[in-house]
């Protein structure tokens, strides 16, 4: 039975090892993420964003005169200056934001991501009781594993017989 156990812990210690590199690997994806999304976002006229942002400002460009003729006699008719600005503020703010070859949309999309990053980072070290979330999934991965290990050893001890 000591060997079993010895076997068990041995098990043990290779899923502590396989959890921490599976958590390495987590933080590689997330920089290596991180580092896709500036480089998409870059706004150089000559990068995906850029072409995404020039053909964008071509079709708002357009909807904006496709709303000109559409609600030309309306427009005309009315006195208001205030109904005027109400029907173009929507392309009008797609318009500013992709001004400056998308500068600003693609801050405020990066702005966005990062709210949801940090909130995502907030609930995994929110504590209750002194243990933090991120810790207890660690834990719990680390006994399912060890179980795991264990029942795969003591499996294979089952159809042996003797001393």
């Amino acid at each position: 039975m000591t060997h079993t156990y010895l076997i068990a812990q041995a098990g043990s210690n290779a899923a502590a090892d396989v959890i921490q590199k599976a958590i390495e690997l987590s933080e590689n994806t997330r920089q290596s993420w991180a580092e896709t999304w500036d480089f998409v976002l870059a706004a150089e006229p000559l990068s995906l964003w850029g072409a995404i942002v020039k053909f964008s400002f071509g079709i708002a460009a357009f909807a904006l005169v496709y709303l000109a003729i559409q609600y030309g006699s309306e427009i005309a008719k009315t006195k208001s200056l205030g109904t005027v600005i109400e029907m173009f503020v929507f392309p009008l703010v797609v318009l500013v934001l992709l001004g400056g070859d998308g500068r600003i949309l693609a801050g405020v999309v990066l702005a966005i991501r990062g709210v949801a990053q940090s909130f995502m980072l907030g609930i995994l070290s929110t504590s209750l009781g002194g243990v933090t979330l991120q810790k207890a999934i660690e834990e719990l991965n680390h006994n399912s594993l060890a179980i795991a290990r264990v029942r795969q050893v003591m499996s294979q001890c089952d159809g042996l017989v003797g001393a």
